[in-house]
Parts: C-alpha cells; sequence; structure tokens
C-alpha cells in the first residue's frame, strides 16, 4: 500500500460496498472494453486506463473509489493517478478480476514512485526525465534482442521508438530553458546516469520484474506492463508540475503528460487488437 492507496482483498471490497448505497462510492473498472465484456463485477463503471484522465472531472473525488483490472497493476497505476488527481478515498481492489473469480492473487502489484521536491530548476527537472527515459529506451531494446520472434521484436521497437520520441521532446525544452545549453551529443553524455538506474516515472523496472514478472508474460503482458509504466509516467509529470516552483518546469512537465497520455491511448488501441483476437 502507498500514501492515500488502501489494497482490499475482494471479500473486503465486497464488505464495504454493501455497507453503502450504489451512488454513495464509485467501482471503477479500468480494463479495456473486451475485457469487461468478457466478465466485469456487477456495477461496475469502464473507464478503461488509457481514457482515465478525460474522465477524472465525471467522478466525485470525495466519494470512495473502488478500482480493479484483471490482476491489480493497472487498476494500481489508476489509482495513483486518482490520488494525484485530488481524490481522498481511493481503494486498490488485490489481484483485480481474476481473484473476484477465485484466482490466486498476487499481493499489491506497485511500480513505486520517485519523489520530486519541486525545487529543481527547470534544466535539473528535464535532465533527470531524460534519463529515465532513456533507462527505459534501453531496457525496450534490450528486450527486444531477445525476443523470441519477429512480433516480438516489433512490439519493442514500437516501445523504444515511444522513447525516442519522450527523448526529443525533452531535449526541446531543456534547450528552451537553458541559456547555454549543451549541444545534444554532449548533453547524452553528461546526463547519463543521473536517474540511477529508474527508468520512465520514477519505476525501478528490474526490480519490479523479479517480484511480479510472471504477471507480464507474452505480448499481451509486456502491453499491460507499458500502459502502467506509461500512466504512472503522465501522474509522475503531472505531480512534477503541479509542486514546480517555476512557470518553465511546470509548462514542461505538463507538456510532457500530455505526450504520455497520447501513447498510453496508443497502448489502449493496441491491447484492443488482443480483443480482437479472443
Amino acid at each position: 500500500m502507498s500514501g492515500m492507496i488502501k489494497s482490499l482483498a475482494p471479500k473486503e471490497a465486497e464488505e464495504v460496498m454493501a455497507g453503502m448505497r450504489p451512488e454513495e462510492y464509485t467501482l471503477l473498472d479500468v480494463r479495456q472494453p473486451w475485457e469487461y465484456e468478457e466478465f466485469h463485477i456487477p456495477g461496475a463503471l469502464l473507464v478503461p486506463l488509457p481514457e482515465l484522465a478525460d474522465h477524472l472531472d465525471e467522478m466525485e473525488p470525495d466519494e470512495p473509489v473502488l478500482v480493479y483490472c484483471r490482476s491489480g497493476g493497472r487498476s494500481m497505476a489508476a489509482a495513483r493517478m486518482l490520488v494525484g488527481s485530488g481524490f481522498s478515498d481511493v481503494n486498490n481492489i488485490v489481484g483485480g478480476a481474476s481473484a473476484w473469480q477465485g484466482q490466486a492473487a498476487y499481493g499489491p502489484v506497485d511500480l513505486g514512485l520517485t519523489d520530486f521536491t519541486g525545487n529543481e530548476t527547470p534544466g535539473e527537472a528535464v535532465i533527470k526525465a531524460y534519463d529515465m527515459e532513456d533507462n527505459l529506451q534501453s531496457y525496450y531494446r534490450r528486450c527486444g534482442d531477445e525476443a523470441e520472434n519477429e512480433e516480438g521484436m516489433k512490439l519493442f521497437a514500437e516501445l523504444a521508438g515511444f522513447e525516442e520520441r519522450h527523448k526529443d521532446v525533452l531535449y526541446r525544452i531543456y534547450a528552451r530553458v537553458e541559456t547555454a545549453p549543451l549541444t545534444r551529443d554532449v548533453f547524452e553524455r553528461e546526463v547519463t546516469g543521473s536517474a540511477r538506474g529508474m527508468t520512465e516515472g520514477g519505476v525501478e523496472i528490474e526490480a519490479f520484474l523479479e517480484e511480479h514478472g510472471d504477471l507480464f508474460d507474452g505480448l499481451e503482458g509486456i502491453v499491460i506492463l507499458a500502459m502502467m509504466i506509461e500512466a504512472q509516467a503522465y501522474d509522475y509529470y503531472m505531480r512534477c508540475s503541479r509542486a514546480s516552483n517555476s512557470r518553465e518546469t511546470h509548462e514542461a512537465f505538463e507538456m510532457l503528460a500530455r505526450e504520455e497520455l497520447a501513447h498510453l491511448k496508443l497502448l489502449g488501441r493496441r491491447m484492443d487488437k488482443f480483443g480482437e483476437q479472443v
């Protein structure tokens, strides 16, 4: 459990909902529509994770929200987004729909979150973000090199391409906020290592996969993990934007958050292709 997010087992979630009228809480399903059609908890509101940021103003921030996905990963990313947007009573259903249907559940599937102090200069904030994006791109490239088939290679190349575009945006921001910016080549040599192995959104991806890797087998699992990372990166950059003490840093992180949201929606469409195969 982290911060204001409460972790509930399915039985506990049932008890919480039984003690309230349906209009007093929101049961939120953040999977894709085809997953919802296969099975959903009665009364659940479907808002896929890639669309959640666009619908936050349609929910009451002071009312309890119980959020679930397939196994608890996407729902934790959604819960972080809700808390970061000011929701005060956010509950993640551990194990998601799988546990609700009686299947074995892992503990909370949490990517972790890195703090942003708000005291960073615009240049310092962008450099840290650039290195985290670069670390994630390197991870995707290594996975692509180890992929067992062409489809896997193409998927990891696509994901690495997302990070290259993020890095391009970050360098343009850096060049705008610094009075004497380094050239791109020098910039890349200077910043490498500043994030100490963390990837986009403040995620320690290798440590996370050591604990939860079994949940992300296959291409569909890869896309789900990428969705979690993009959603967390969106939330991370929005938090950075709100905490920033300078207008330039605030605007820079808002721009990055929009980039992450756009890529999250692309991943949602990629996820829907798996539904077409069912």
